[in-house]
Formats: C-alpha cells, structure tokens, sequence
C-alpha cells in the first residue's frame, strides 16, 4: 500500500478508537445534537470493532518503502551485450590503456585494474605484439604525476560516456605502492561542479575540455587536491 494511504487510515482509526473510548467513558461526549444518541454498549460494540480492525490492519497491511540499497544509487539498466563490448574496447583506449588489465562490470559499476610492474611478463603475453619495456612502462606512469592525473581523468571519463555507469574504481600497483581511486556520479558533480548528461550530449568535447580537462586535469594544483582526497596509496 502506498505508504501515504497506509499512515491515513492507520491515523484515522487511531482517532476513531480513541472517541470510542471517551464515548465509552461518558457517551454523551460523542453525541450530537438533533441524533439519536448513543447508548454505551452501542459505542463499546463499534469502539471493539474498530480495535479488531485496527489490529488486522496493522498486521496484515504495510507500507511501501524503497529499499536502503537504493538510496543514492543508479537503477541497474538492461545493459546490451554491443554496449558491454563497447566499454571494454573504450576501457583500453582511455589514458593508459594499454597497460588495463582488466575492465570489469558489475551490475553498474566498473573497476578497472591496470598491470603492475611486477607483472610486466603477464603484459607481453597478453600483448604480444606490444614492444614496450618494463622500464618504459615504469617511465610512463613515473613521468611528472601521470598517476594522480590518470586516475583523476579518466574515471569521470568513464562515467560521462556511459549513463548506466553509477561508479568507476581504478587500480595501480606499481614499485610496491598501490594506487586506487573511486569516484560515483553524485560525487563527480559535487566535487567538480559539472553535469555529466552535458557533456556526454556535446560529442564536439569543447565542453569536456572547458569545463574539466582544462581546468581540472591540466592544473597541477588541482590534481594534487584531487589526490590528496580521493586516491588511496598503499
């Protein structure tokens, strides 16, 4: 029962066993003038009826309620077999592609896990055509701060090119040192100030670029605040 009726009536009775009660008590109180009145076993017989029906009520009737797992989250859409194909090309061809390991869904959330260094000879089997060195890998995520603006950039990235997504988590080991970001969409707004639905509409990316890679990504002041409250490294 919508959850709006179930308090109306639930009130309604309580307020009805409660006259019976005072009718009960002093019938006169409940009688109006110009009516027959009420004799007090007439108002006990009603005020036992209405008790019953209450009790039926509250037992057998509730009300609706969303569910705690729902709260805050994105309902989990029909996602096509074409559009998971689609992410998982696009997960390897975002910042640092070709070192994904894995890009996984589950119901709508994504976690993207790149190779480590210490798992560079599983890298070249997977990618055998790849002529990337391991110091070569080491230098790309190495140079300047390529960690803190790759798990900045493209988790968002992610989460403006698929609606049904509600979370992006990335991680990176590498040197002995794990690197992990998680970012949902009310929290990219939030913390950005920028419409995902908006910049996915614009398939030009000048807004993407205007309203985030400019002055988010290629600042190094705000990649640093960026990393400071949202990556993890252990």
């Amino acid at each position: 029962m919508p959850i709006f009726l179930y308090w109306t009536i639930y009130i309604l009775l309580i307020l009805l066993i409660a006259s019976g009660i005072v009718g009960i008590i002093k019938p006169s109180w409940v009688n109006r003038p110009g009516q027959k009145p009420q004799s007090r076993k007439s108002i006990t017989l009603k005020t036992a009826i209405l008790l019953i029906i209450f009790v039926v009520f509250s037992t057998i009737v509730t009300p609706e309620r969303k569910s705690d797992e729902s709260v805050g989250t994105v309902a989990v859409a029909s996602i096509t077999d074409d559009e998971l194909a689609r992410f998982t090309k696009y997960a390897h061809d975002i910042k640092g592609g070709p070192f994904v390991k894995s890009a996984e869904i589950t119901g709508n959330e994504a976690r993207i896990t790149y190779y480590s260094d210490s798992e560079f000879e599983d890298y070249k089997k997977a990618n055998p055509k790849s002529v990337v060195t391991k110091e070569q890998m080491i230098g790309y995520w190495t140079s300047g701060d390529a960690i803190n603006k790759n798990l900045m950039s493209e988790p968002v990235r992610l989460l403006r090119e698929f609606p049904w997504l509600a979370k992006v988590s990335m991680t990176l080991t590498l040197q002995g040192k794990t690197y992990s970001v998680e970012m949902d969409r009310k929290t990219v707004s939030d913390y950005f100030g920028i419409d995902l639905e908006e910049l996915n509409a614009d398939r030009s990316f000048e807004l993407w670029n205007k309203k985030f890679v400019d002055p988010f990504v290629y600042t190094k002041e705000e990649r640093q605040k960026f990393a400071d409250k949202f990556i993890k490294v252990q």
